[in-house]
């Protein structure tokens, strides 16, 4: 059994100076339990975040050991430290808390849930709830001043632009990164699809926008990416889309409404990190060996043709697009040459638009069927280049025993770790990998791999 004593700060409280700071919390619930002979203190720290938010993940950890049994007593500095909200807190203490036994104890309220939890405290949490609401109406309003003002909202400028030293709320043009982006709209004007532009900027060798910020020193929320170069079409679209390249002012793309409301969709779970290092550790591992030792198997699994199949089949492809495109220039003069024999009373009105009918009725089937093709060849091509990418950087290594920063990002683009399982009455918690180029791996059993192979 463990005494659990949790820490929590948000950006509001660090205004008040440093009586809510985490070091002073820490050191008043340390000497508490201490001169209290509370057992087992440890420590549970969401530092930078909203008491109306549950999702901390300090907060998640203790609350999944107080599921357990494992946990005597829940100490914080002051009651509004648990959270700020009146419904969320209310049942917390009410319910989860009694029925696992577990004592609550706010030090500097004087409250304790052993000596009973009086309606004090009940107007406590609406004076703590009332201060969160309080204060998301102060944020809300200079934020509407902001942007009445003409100021950008946006902490970070969108690819082309960069912050003025001078003065963070205006943007500056980044000239080096703002020729990519003209080139962009330029080639769009011209008719280019955002898969060929996103194609000629690999070939091109231009460093994709989170390559880029990363190269010039700037801290990106996305992860490393595997190749500098890639570029694909959402990415490019997604500029060709964005109004601030037309020199507007873009503020309030979402709103909440309520300041009570939890950002996202993910449910309150987590995993702990050496739980989670081991778990990819392994599954890279194995994933690593199999790629290895079945690579015409692993091929397949992807939904894959053999390397000779799949250039042939780009190939035919090419072929019948490279066809229809010939016949479409070819209906173009037909249609010209038609037109001028009208004009000039060779063929009759009647006879011209019997012929012009069926040219463009054929000419619509060719621009249907090249558009499937071109998309056709394209996706084959992008799968067939990331799956040889991605071959190409398991064969870089012999043997993975540990999972430095490097070889994580440049395997894994993501992990998502879903709510855990209690239905059998054991704790059964789903984790997904998601590889760079591949996307999710299904290993099969070696013994299985063995028998087929045999």
């Amino acid at each position: 059994m463990i005494t659990a004593l949790y820490c929590r700060l948000s950006r509001d409280d660090e205004l008040q100076g440093d009586s809510n700071s985490i070091v002073n919390q820490k050191e008043i619930l340390w000497r508490y339990a201490e001169e209290n002979h509370f057992p087992n203190p440890r420590f549970f720290v969401d530092d930078g975040y909203s008491g109306t938010n549950f999702d901390r993940p300090a907060y998640q950890e203790m609350m999944e050991l107080v599921e357990d049994g494992m946990v005597e007593a829940i100490i914080v500095k002051d009651h509004s430290r648990l959270g700020r909200n009146r419904l969320v807190i209310g049942q917390l203490l009410e319910e989860i808390l009694d029925e696992h036994n577990v004592r609550y104890i706010a030090v500097t309220d004087n409250i304790d849930s052993l000596k009973g939890l009086d309606d004090m405290v009940a107007v406590r949490d609406l004076f703590n709830e009332w201060y969160a609401r309080d204060t998301s109406k102060k944020i809300r309003a200079v934020w509407r001043a902001k942007s009445s003002a003409g100021k950008r909202l946006c902490n970070n400028p969108p690819y082309g632009y960069r912050k003025d030293p001078e003065d963070k709320e205006r943007w500056l043009v980044d000239e080096e990164a703002a020729k990519i982006v003209r080139e962009i709209f330029s080639l769009c004007i011209a008719g280019v699809g955002p898969l060929q532009i996103a194609k000629r900027l690999r070939k091109e060798q231009v460093l994709n926008p989170t390559a880029y910020w990363e190269a010039h020193g700037l801290i990106v929320g996305n992860p490393t990416p595997a190749d500098p170069y890639h570029w694909d079409n959402k990415a490019v679209a997604a500029i060709l889309e964005r109004m601030e390249y037309l020199g507007h002012t873009v503020n309030f793309k979402g709103t909440k409404k309520s300041y009570k409301s939890n950002t996202g969709t993910c449910s309150a779970h987590f995993i702990r990190a050496v739980v989670l290092e081991k778990l990819v550790l392994e599954h890279l591992q194995r994933t690593v060996q199999y790629v290895r030792e079945y690579e015409s198997e692993f091929v397949q699994s992807m939904g894959e043709k053999s390397a000779a199949d799949r250039r042939k089949e780009i190939s035919e492809k090419r072929r019948g697009l490279s066809q229809s495109q010939r016949r479409m220039e070819e209906l173009d003069r037909l249609f010209q040459r038609l037109y001028e024999d009208n004009v000039a009373g060779k063929i009759s009105d009647e006879r011209f638009a019997k012929l012009s009918g069926g040219y463009e009725a054929e000419q619509k089937d060719l621009q249907e069927k090249v558009a499937i093709l071109q998309a056709e060849l394209t996706g084959q091509e992008e799968q067939a280049m990331n799956l040889d990418r991605f071959l190409a950087i398991v064969k870089k290594y012999t043997e993975i025993e540990k999972l430095p920063p490097t070889i994580l990002n440049e395997f894994v683009e993501k992990i998502i770790v879903h709510a855990p399982d209690k239905s059998t009455g054991k704790r059964v918690q789903q984790v997904e990998i998601s590889y760079n180029c591949v996307g999710m791996i299904e290993l099969p059993d070696t013994n299985e791999t063995n028998s087929k192979t045999a």
